[in-house]
């Protein structure tokens, strides 16, 4: 059996160097309007940045130089990002004020999703970070739960594809089973830039906030029309019993 649901809810007005019109805007930039898309994909995914964008970059994207740019939202939390290592780093003010962990802001959603086939290209799934660039998940890594406010479980991930440019909103489903439980299927269309999403988070509908152990999670991710990748993760679970 198979218990199937969406997170369409989860999504967010971010934009990152490749999405559409973002509504952060830089201190002290400028309102000119945003270039042509597909022009914008194709320099923000080749060449670095050298000085500050007039639009959120997304973390891991080329830079070049001491960069370090503010970012304020409409409601005004700020985001600040810095260039280290050749990479765009994404650091939350508050977060970073109140101590709490620094992620990337949420995935956007998108339509329609890609309807083609990508000959040669790969899928991976890795921890979601502003602070370091994408990498895959180690066999068996144990992963941060987020708990939200009903009790549910959250998976953050991030998705990377390889030899597949073409692909800018993709079609995601993810699969997960812990043993003695149905396996969990969420389908998503996600927002690529630059081959990488932004935070995708996977609920798990099992009943684990009340048990203080460590799980075994299977996990596999596959994106249509360019390919699967599976893993294995361990989660504690217990963070949000409150009865």
């Amino acid at each position: 059996m198979q218990l199937r649901f969406s997170l369409l809810a989860l999504v967010t007005l971010f934009s990152g160097a490749c999405g559409p019109e973002s509504l952060l805007t830089p201190d002290g930039g400028s309102d000119a309007a945003a270039p042509d898309a597909d022009a914008a994909l194709t320099v923000a995914c080749v060449e670095p940045d050298t000085m500050c964008p007039s639009e959120l970059p997304h973390p891991g994207s080329p830079c070049e130089g001491a960069l370090a740019c503010d970012f304020v939202e409409p409601a005004g939390d700020t985001w600040q990002v810095a260039c280290r290592g050749g990479l765009w780093e994404i650091t939350d003010r508050i977060c970073e004020s109140l101590g709490c962990s620094q992620v990337p802001p949420l995935v956007q959603y998108c339509r329609p999703e890609f309807q083609g086939t990508v000959v040669g290209g790969s899928v991976e799934v890795g921890p979601i970070s502003g602070a370091e660039g994408f990498r895959p998940f180690e066999a068996g890594e144990a992963v941060e739960v987020v708990w939200g406010g009903q009790g549910a479980g959250m998976i953050p991930i991030r998705v990377r594809l390889t030899g597949a440019d073409e692909v800018d909103c993709a079609l995601v489903t993810m699969r997960a089973s812990i043993p003695g439980e149905m396996e969990a299927v969420s389908v998503q269309r996600v927002q690529i830039h630059c081959g990488q999403s932004l935070a995708v988070y996977f609920v798990m509908p099992w009943p684990v906030e009340c048990e203080e152990r460590l799980f075994d999670l299977s996990f596999e991710v596959e994106v249509a029309g360019v390919g699967s990748t599976s893993t294995t993760l361990k989660f504690m679970g217990g963070g949000a019993c409150f009865g």
